[in-house]
């Protein structure tokens, strides 16, 4: 159409055509768009003519434009906003006026009125629809406008813009602050052209919010009072935000009040967060539009300096105001008054306690009234107070600023007056700082400080003078401590279980808190023995020696002072608050307190109360008791009775065999020794009750039992009399003495432990036998023994446990002691030995000298019928050794589909393992051999076949073998491999394993026979003669096998099966319908067993079986003799190409024979498609140069079958390819070259599939293929057929047709990997080798298939002597074989052999690989020495943990020596001893033993590998290891001639050692060496030499006093083993000890005076005796230092002190109380304490105590200075001098003093003198008071004015 004004009017015809039905119209092609009239004129047979028309657009350029001038917007939103934020709630609006255009439709006018046409009737006008011919409505060239609007991403309206030419739209929802409403409009034209574009709006109606506006100092917030006069130190702080659309804009003024002055102006930036950053914090919010945002803001007013505005007047107001504008341009606007203030508050004073009440300065309430006043502000007011209370008074920065730690309470009030809680014990201080409204703080006030003290004033290190008590366990705070016997305490650990638990929920013992502590850890085993035996703390008695009671204790200080000590007695502990005994006394002394005479009567119950109280009033009373006064010795026996038993000497007695009348508990401490009728005595010993009822055999009995072994030492075999020495002590510390009767030694030797062996049953045997961990007669078992001692009459038993030391099978059985058999069987008459339990003999020796106990190591019971069961022999390596056997992962899908990784070998056997699960196969691709459990065993007959297992099984092994070979292709590979239970196997120590020969009359020959190392694993390496076999094996232990264990049978075969005759004939029924049929003879394997398993055929293109057509069948094996076959198919063959037939028969022996036969074909159709073209490739074929001269003859015919067969289906780029077809007729025939299977449409040039074409007249071509193409190629032909005159008008007929196509490949096949069937490179045959090979490929990607698919055409194979050398073998085709075994050739020993394999595919590519070289090696190494022990002669006898063995003379000159493998046993090729190790590149080996053999003979077997893995086996001469060193004997100090061992002696020129029983029953002793050093380890002062044979040895020589020496003995045996022992020393020493201290009391100070006549005790220090040591002491006293007339002797054993009672020592007289220590040597030394006095009577007080004048002594009752106390008295002793006074002031109110007490000497007056911190308080009245002794008396003061 074109435009004519504003009307389309019909342009020129495009063109015009005669239809019958439907047209299909090609429109010229245009770049711009066209409307099209379509002109339909209809016509009838009567020349009736009817028009219609219809319109098309045809547009492929244009599109619809934005004019970017014209914006879609809100029309609804504010303008001043730009459109964006809608501040109403009304409806929206939106406009794009002039926006969108077609602008090639609006100049086309392709839209307008179309002109009418008169031909053309209304009703077949086109009135409607697209393009009518009165126009269409549209704008701009849209014709509409679809909307849809979002609100906040919701959908809620959308629709059709009705009145879309006014290009707006007001659409009428509901809408709310801070919506995004999205409005998205979308444009079409008439030819479906879209554009979608979309523009937003924001709602906010309302005005910023504002919040608090305020000043702020020092974080305290809503200020509206500056403190200072300087303006613009002023900030601001206000909260402004808009929840909707956020804030945009602050700005701010500041006037004065009074004229309205402005002092400055500005504005505030928002800050805002980025994008998809939200608030962390209370100071930010996020708006419903817009980022986050900042809500606090700070006006800083420093603008108001820079306008020289900033400095106010005090006292006066100011005007700050704010307008607020958020992003929707809304606005508020805001005012706010300040005061300026910039004076501080006056300072107040503070005070402890309430308001009217007096200033306090102790307390025990955790909290205090505090009162203040005096604070004051006159122009803004006092705000608030400040108040903390606490250890210091603050300053006033760190109150302020609240910095400060826990100890303070920090309270903010208004008060002047608060109660404030007391957070630290101890010295208080009140601080107070007031703030006016301007926040400005006044001055620190404050207190003078309180003392809070809620302690109890606490005792401890509380000790009882010469208190004893039982130890027991005493709870504090639920834990366990240890009150021990001198009432100390010590902590238990809480970590054992028993002490953990035994004090929970337990009250406090009563004074556990009080006793010393003693720091002593202890292992949590013994912790547990003390918890578990130590008795609790129930009112256990503490035991006082005399009437004396002297206490000292320690206080812990409190804040507050001590106010008083009181001590009291009762007799019950709930008496403490009123003591029943001894009313409550003030302590004279603050820490100690002593009683003379107490009154009590002996025996009697009393209770101790120490009473303490503080300052505050604060009262606590420790009770301490039970106590009770003991002043006599207990009363003891005149003798005991001694039982020697066992390994102990033992005494024994009941609770009534020592009385104390006194003593509540039973006797628990006693002191004894073991004395020998010569004098000689053992150390002290201590016993104690709550360690011996557990060592006694009566229960209700106590015992002391002490070991023989300790005294034999002193016997030596003399068989003197010893008797024990008894000390015996009650709980107060008196004791008695006495002996027990006398009593002799056993033996000092035990029997020994014996070497018991295991051994076979041979009750006649004496000779050395080897020890076995089996046995097989259940009901006897024998052992062998040696190395008891035989020093006296040994008395044996044999018995059989479990376990070792045990007899719960068999009950130890007395042995004939009368025979010295050291051989015995036992001979089980009523038990049976159960199978694979293990049974210990044990051997049991007793003599006087004790009961040994000696176990063998243990055997097992085990029958043939069991070993049979534990043990399986298979044929052939190990499959599942994945070092011997490769295998492929294989997969399976959801539907148990397994894929594998590579193809599987048809015919060949394979083994499927799961893990675990049991295995489920099927398959018609296979054929099973077996199943068990997860194991599979089958023969594929497909390269990749489908097979089936579980679903739940996903992943599987597949090894290319089986367990259990029955037939073998090589003699020279049998092997053996064999599964044994872990319950046999860990006893095995070698295996016999043999091969035999099956004879005709079934039964077998042994042929072959070898004993191994314990292994698995065994490869004959014999060549076998054919015939049938069958391998054995038998576990041997030690000396004796077990029974053989058959594998199944085996044959070897390299002969592969022998094919029959064969038959084939085709049927061409069509070619698409060909049938084939024939039938062929069952193929033969080598022998009966080794049966064909099933055959492969199919048709070939070729004889050799590699040009497949159609697919290959499987048939299974048939029992008769012919197997008939018949099938269809469609193939592209021809029935003039020449066939073949070609079957496969796959053996058990996994050998194959592949046979081919031509075919015979019969043609059911008479049929020949003379339009087929052949392809041949014209390079090096002689057939088709004979046929081509006479390609176009009439007996073309006769050559069809060699054509059919020359086709060719691979060719390389090289040659020329001559395509043919039947020259049926005349005419022009082109020729082409394509890529696909067809003609061009047009010509060659036109068509990208077409290489090259040829036009010529004969029916044969040539190509040359040097295109450069790769890939499959056609030869087509397009035939024009001559039928008329050359002027004839018509287009001659034509036809076209193509080959079946070929490929070019001039791809070699990818080259595989050969290898030779070897041994590490080794051949050890001369005659056999097998060859395989594999990796060859020559495939297309796996969719190629059909004739066209690559692959290998045949192998060839060639052996030489180098690669690529056929100098052994020539190349000899072997078909598509992979392995083939090469018999009868003759290869020459030490030469390299190699095999080369080429493989061919279908184009006649060649690749070869050939195989690493291979030596040929048939000899095992020679064999020579063996030398154990030494590398130059071999030793019979061994010794230590290691055996060094070298050998010389073994070599293998063919290939070498690979390894040796080296072991040692108790017979030749066993490894019991030591097992095999492997050994390369040495000719020695030094062995670490794992077993003991001591004693018994072993062999070295040393198997020697070459390469080639020939061995050769060879043995050392027999050898005795001794790995033990000597069994120890004694080694004693002193003369051989003094029988015994000696500790001490006064000689120092010679010393004497002498030594016994040191044996070695394995090879003797050989000589002894002695030394004597100064330690036991070590011979330094005369080194170790040698002596032989000799027992005893003197070394002469200067010996140093006081040095102790040992005597070191090193005996040797046969195999150099030493044992070194040394004796316990003996010391020399000729002098006597070391005199000590002596002092009466205790040892701080000497006390020369005693109040009482009756007892006293002593201590001692210092007494030492460097050599021997203290041995004992003894006690006495006299009038002078070397008499005992006052008290004799008596023993103090090893005490350090001593309490005298039942004395009546004379008054005023001087005594000395003398201590006697004594050496192990009988040498004594005296020491004497200084003289003491009895003095009993007590201090007089002459004048009492007063305050004096410091100046003149004057007595005053007042005093002004208040920095020092002045004090007179006079008291004294006629018979003792005053020691100590104690000196004690108090104030009138029981407060604070400077000094609680002082003590002090024989002072008559004293003056304190005070730090100015501790002067004394105006108004207080003191007190002060004297006390010593017994005596106190006081002087008081009324008062002092200071």
């Amino acid at each position: 159409m074109i435009l004519k004004g504003e009307i389309l009017s019909r342009g020129k015809n495009v063109m015009s055509m005669k239809l019958n039905s439907t047209a299909t119209f090609e429109l010229p092609e245009s770049k711009t768009p066209v409307l099209y009239e379509i002109l339909l004129e209809v016509k009838d047979v009567a020349d009736n003519v009817r028009k219609t028309r219809r319109f098309a657009l045809f547009d492929n350029s244009s599109n619809i434009e934005l004019d970017q001038n014209s914006p879609l917007r809100a029309t609804s939103a504010s303008s001043q906003t730009k459109f964006i934020w809608q501040t109403n709630l009304k409806m929206v609006c939106f406009s794009w006026n002039g926006r969108y255009v077609n602008k090639l439709h609006v100049n086309g006018q392709f839209l307008t009125r179309i002109e009418s046409d008169e031909d053309i009737s209304k009703h077949y006008e086109q009135t409607t629809g697209l393009l009518p011919v009165n126009g269409t409505r549209n704008i701009n060239g849209i014709t509409s406008y679809n909307f849809t609007l979002h609100r906040n991403s919701a959908v809620v309206k959308e629709g059709v813009v009705h009145n879309f030419t006014s290009e707006r739209v007001c659409i009428n929802t509901k809408i709310s602050d801070g919506d995004n409403v999205t409005f998205e409009l979308t444009a079409s034209d008439i030819v479906s052209h879209v554009t979608t574009e979309s523009t937003y709006l924001l709602v906010d109606s309302t005005v910023p919010d504002l919040g608090e506006i305020y000043l702020e100092r020092n974080g305290e917030k809503r200020l509206f009072v500056h403190s200072e006069k300087d303006l613009s130190t002023m900030k601001l702080h206000f909260e402004a935000f808009d929840v909707h659309s956020g804030m945009h804009e602050i700005q701010w003024s500041l006037r004065a009040s009074e004229n309205n002055v402005l002092l400055g102006m500005g504005a505030i930036s928002i800050i805002r967060l980025s994008k998809n950053v939200t608030c962390s914090s209370s100071f930010c919010y996020c708006p419903k539009q817009g980022p986050c945002e900042l809500s606090n803001h700070t006006i800083d007013l420093n603008l108001l300096v820079v306008n020289n505005t900033h400095i106010g007047n005090h006292n006066r107001r100011y005007i700050f105001s704010l307008m607020l504008t958020n992003n929707a341009l809304l606005r508020d606007i805001e005012h706010i008054d300040i005061l300026v203030d910039d004076s501080a508050p006056e300072k107040g004073t503070v005070t402890e306690g309430a308001k009217g009440s007096p200033d306090v300065d102790y307390t025990e309430e955790n909290s205090t009234i505090i009162h203040w006043h005096g604070f004051i502000d006159h122009e803004s007011g006092i705000m608030k107070y400040l108040v903390a209370i606490g250890p210091e008074c603050l300053p006033k920065n760190e109150l302020i600023s609240k910095n400060i730690s826990d100890e303070y309470h920090l309270l903010q009030t208004s008060s002047n007056e608060a109660r404030l809680p007391l957070k630290t014990i101890g010295k208080n201080f009140v601080s107070v700082v007031a703030f006016n409204n301007a926040l400005e703080p006044s001055d620190v006030a404050c207190s003078d400080g309180i003392t809070f003290d809620r302690s109890i004033p606490k005792v401890y290190n509380l000790n009882i003078s010469l208190a004893k008590t039982d130890s027991n366990v005493g709870c504090l705070h639920e834990e366990p401590w240890m009150v021990t016997a001198n009432l100390k305490r010590i902590r238990l650990p809480s970590n054992s279980s028993e002490c953990a638990s035994i004090c929970k929920g337990k009250d406090d013992t009563d004074y556990v808190a009080l006793l010393p502590i003693l720091v002593k850890p202890f292992q949590e085993d013994k912790a547990s023995f003390l918890c578990r035996y130590l008795p609790m703390n129930n009112d256990t008695v503490i035991y006082i020696p005399d009437d004396t009671i002297h206490v000292e204790w320690s206080i812990l200080k409190s804040m507050s002072q001590i106010s008083e000590v009181y001590i009291g007695f009762g007799s019950l502990r709930s008496q403490h608050l009123n003591p029943d005994l001894l009313s409550f006394q003030k302590a004279i002394h603050p820490g100690k307190y002593t009683k003379h005479h107490t009154g009590f009567s002996n025996g009697e119950i009393i209770y101790l109360y120490l009473k303490t109280q503080s300052k505050t009033g604060v009262a606590s009373t420790s009770v301490v008791g039970p106590l009770l006064i003991d002043e006599t010795p207990p009363i003891c026996p005149s003798s005991l009775p001694v039982q020697v038993a066992n390994d102990a000497v033992s005494v024994n007695w009941n609770s009534s065999t020592f009385t104390d009348k006194e003593q509540m508990e039973q006797i628990d401490e006693i002191l004894f020794s073991v004395v020998s009728e010569r004098g000689h005595k053992t150390p002290i010993h201590e016993w104690r009750l709550h360690d011996s009822r557990k060592l006694c055999i009566n229960e209700h009995e106590e015992c002391i039992n002490y070991p023989i072994v300790k005294l034999q030492s002193m016997d030596s075999q003399a068989g003197l009399s010893f008797f024990f020495h008894f000390q015996v002590f009650n709980k107060a510390g008196h004791s008695c003495v006495f002996n027990s009767e006398s009593f002799k030694l056993p033996s000092i030797f035990d029997p020994g432990h014996a070497k018991v062996i295991d051994i076979f049953h041979n009750e006649s045997s004496g000779a050395e036998s080897t020890d076995t961990d089996v046995i097989f007669d259940s009901s006897k078992f024998c052992i062998q023994y040696s190395g008891l001692r035989e020093h006296e009459n040994v008395t044996l038993s044999l018995g059989l446990g479990s376990d070792k030391l045990l007899d719960d099978v068999l009950p130890f059985r007395l042995l004939n002691s009368s025979k010295p058999a050291r051989t015995i069987c036992i001979r089980l008459n009523d038990t049976t030995l159960r199978r694979n339990t293990k049974y210990y003999a044990t051997l049991k020796a007793e003599c006087t000298g004790g009961l040994t106990l000696s176990s063998s190591d243990g055997f097992y019971v085990m029958d043939d019928e069991f070993l049979k069961a534990s043990i399986s022999l298979y044929n052939g390596h190990s499959c599942f050794d994945d070092l011997r056997s490769s295998h492929i992962s294989a997969h399976s899908d959801t539907k148990g589909v397994l894929t594998f990784a590579d193809n599987l070998s048809v015919g060949h056997l394979y083994t499927l393992v799961s893990s675990g699960d049991i295995l489920n196969i099927t398959s018609n691709d296979v054929l099973i051999q077996s199943t068990t459990n997860n194991k599979a065993e089958f023969v594929p007959m497909k390269e990749n076949p489908h097979i089936v297992i579980n679903k739940n099984i996903s992943l599987a092994e597949l090894y290319a073998c089986v367990q259990d070979e029955t037939i073998f292709i090589s003699s020279t590979e049998v092997s053996f491999s064999w599964v044994v239970d872990a319950s046999v196997s860990k006893f095995v120590s070698h295996y016999e394993v043999g091969v035999q020969r099956k004879k005709q009359n079934e039964t077998y020959d042994d042929i072959f026979e070898f004993i191994i190392k314990n292994t698995t694993f065994f490869k004959l390496r014999k060549r076998l003669n054919s015939g049938s076999y069958r391998g054995y094996i038998a576990p041997c232990f030690g000396p004796i096998c077990g029974p053989q264990i058959f594998a199944e049978s085996f044959t070897f075969t390299s002969t592969k099966p022998r094919a029959g005759d064969m038959k084939c004939n085709v049927t061409f029924y069509s070619l698409d319908n060909i049938e084939v049929s024939g039938q062929f003879d069952t193929f033969n394997c080598s022998f009966v067993d080794d049966s064909i398993l099933f055959y492969r055929y199919g048709l070939f293109k070729d004889s050799l079986g590699t040009s497949l057509v159609g697919e290959k069948r499987i048939a299974p094996s048939s029992i008769g003799k012919t197997l008939k076959f018949n099938y269809t198919f469609e193939g592209d063959v021809s029935p003039r190409q020449t066939l073949y037939f070609c079957t496969e028969g796959f053996c058990r022996s996994t050998l194959s024979t592949t046979s081919c036969v031509q075919t015979l074909h019969d043609v059911k159709f008479n049929q020949f498609d003379k339009t087929h073209v052949f392809e041949f490739d014209k390079r090096g074929r002689s057939e088709f140069q004979k046929a081509s001269s006479r390609l176009t003859s009439t007996k073309l015919f006769e050559k069809l079958t060699l054509m059919e067969n020359l086709d060719v289906d691979f060719v390389r780029s090289d040659s020329t390819v001559t395509g043919l077809v039947f020259p049926d007729t005349v005419g022009r025939r082109t020729w082409f070259l394509m890529t696909q299977r067809r003609v061009p449409a047009i010509d060659c040039t036109d068509d990208d599939a077409c290489i090259q074409s040829k036009l010529v007249p004969d029916p044969v071509v040539s190509f040359p293929l040097n295109t450069g193409y790769s890939g499959i190629l056609y030869l087509c032909l397009d035939e024009s057929l001559s039928i008329g005159s050359d002027n004839s008008t018509l287009e001659p007929p034509s036809t076209s047709s193509c080959s079946n196509g070929f490929k070019i490949d001039d791809e070699k096949p990818v080259s595989g990997t050969v290898t030779i069937s070897s041994d590490d490179g080794f051949l050890t045959s001369s005659s056999e080798m097998i060859v395989g090979w594999e990796g060859f490929k020559d495939q297309d990607p796996p969719s190629t298939d059909g004739p066209l698919r690559k692959q290998i055409a045949f192998y060839e194979i060639a052996i030489g002597t180098q690669p690529e050398k056929q100098d052994v073998l020539p190349y000899t085709s072997v078909g598509l074989g992979t392995k083939i075994n090469i018999e009868d050739i003759s290869l020459r020993t030490g030469l390299a052999y190699y095999a080369t394999v080429k493989a061919y595919d279908k184009a006649g590519n060649m690749a070869k690989a050939f195989s690493p070289g291979v030596i040929v090696d048939e000899t095992p190494p020679s064999t020579e020495t063996i030398n154990v022990g030494s590398s130059f002669w071999h030793r019979k006898v061994i010794g230590g943990n290691t055996v060094e063995v070298h050998w010389e003379g073994f070599e293998d000159s063919e290939s070498g020596i690979a390894k040796f493998e080296i072991a040692v046993g108790t017979k030749p090729h066993i490894d019991d001893v030591v097992s095999y190790t492997d050994i390369i590149g040495k000719a020695s080996a030094v062995l670490a033993m794992n077993r003991s053999t001591t004693g018994e003979q072993n062999f070295v077997t040393l198997i020697v590998t070459n390469r080639a893995g020939l061995f050769t086996v060879a043995y050392s001469e027999a050898f005795v290891f001794d790995h033990t060193p000597p069994r120890p004997g004694v080694v004693r100090d002193g003369s051989i001639k003094d029988n015994h061992d000696k500790d001490f002696q006064y000689q120092s020129t010679s010393i004497s050692a002498h030594w016994t029983l040191f044996s070695d029953f394995e090879s003797g002793i050989s000589y002894y060496r002695v030394g004597l050093g100064f330690t036991p380890e070590k011979a330094d002062v005369y080194s170790l030499h040698y002596v032989g044979n000799q027992t005893s040895w003197t070394w002469h020589g200067s010996f140093i006093h006081g040095a102790k020496y040992y005597a070191l003995v090193e005996a040797c045996n046969g195999a150099l083993l030493c044992t070194k022992i040394a004796s316990n020393g003996i010391l020399i020493d000729d002098s006597p000890p070391i005199p000590g201290l002596v002092r009466i009391g205790n040892l701080d100070h000497t006390t020369r005076y005693i109040p009482k006549r009756t007892s006293v005790s002593a201590k001692w220090i210092g007494f030492e005796d460097p050599q021997s040591g203290i041995r004992e002491f003894h006690v006495c006293i006299g009038s002078n230092e070397t008499t005992c007339d006052v008290m004799s002797l008596r023993n103090a054993l090893l005490s350090d002190s001593y309490i005298a009672t039942g004395l009546n020592l004379p008054t005023m007289t001087p005594l000395f109380f003398t201590v006697r220590a004594i050496n192990h040597l009988e040498m004594p030394t005296i020491s004497s304490s200084d003289r003491f006095f009895v003095d009993d009577t007590s201090p007089i007080l002459i004048r009492a105590p007063r305050f004096t004048n410091c100046v003149n002594e004057n007595e005053v009752h007042y005093q002004i200075d208040a920095s020092r106390l002045c004090i007179k008295w006079n008291i004294t002793d006629e018979e003792s001098s005053i020691i100590s006074q104690t000196l004690k002031y108090r104030t009138h109110d029981d407060g604070h003093v400077p000094v609680e007490h002082l003590v002090l000497g024989n002072f008559q007056t004293f003056q304190l003198i005070l730090n100015p911190t501790d002067w004394l308080f105006s108004g207080d009245t003191y007190t002060a008071s004297i006390q010593l002794a017994t005596l106190q008396v006081f002087a008081l003061l009324p008062k002092v004015d200071v």
